[in-house]
């Protein structure tokens, strides 16, 4: 369910795994928002493919090859991105959920939340019910399961471990 009050809906992946964003983006064009899809890949033929997507979605795209978009990472894209932005999906790293949390912070001087969401993927979960404790993270408010309390966080609380 997307937040209330919100024009602007920003998409972001890093990883192939984009099927999480579907719902949101069609939910968010049914409403009639703007929607802009980020990805980023090792190269174009990675990419999600353009043509499947409806018309209204603008794409930004980053590859590491430079086939496609920008020549690189999508970070260099988010900025803009950010401050038109009334509130931000994502699915992928955690490289790139800590990329979105300090670039928020930059552009629009601070995290507030119900802002930036993420799907929080602790693969493998063992139990799927928080009996064994394999997906445990760590937020602002004590320790959450994403098997229970997720998968899908408000990345201004989640604290993100330094690799």
């Amino acid at each position: 369910m997307l937040p209330n009050g919100i024009g602007n809906l920003l998409l972001v992946s890093d990883t192939q795994l984009l099927s999480p964003l579907l719902g949101p983006l069609e939910q968010a064009l049914a409403d009639g928002l703007a929607v802009t899809l980020v990805l980023e890949a090792s190269r174009a033929a990675n990419l999600y493919p353009a043509a499947q997507l409806p018309p209204a979605v603008e794409l930004q795209a980053a590859t590491h090859d430079g086939s496609q978009g920008h020549r690189g990472t999508i970070a260099p894209l988010l900025p803009g991105l950010l401050r038109w932005a009334d509130a931000v999906y994502a699915a992928g790293t955690a490289d790139l959920y800590r990329t979105l949390q300090q670039q928020t912070q930059s552009v629009r001087f601070g995290l507030q939340s119900g802002f930036l969401y993420g799907l929080i993927d602790t693969s493998p979960m063992a139990c799927g019910v928080g009996a064994c404790f394999s997906c445990t993270i760590e937020t602002k408010f004590g320790l959450k399961l994403t098997c229970v309390d997720g998968p899908v966080f408000d990345l201004s609380a989640v604290e993100l471990e330094r690799p």
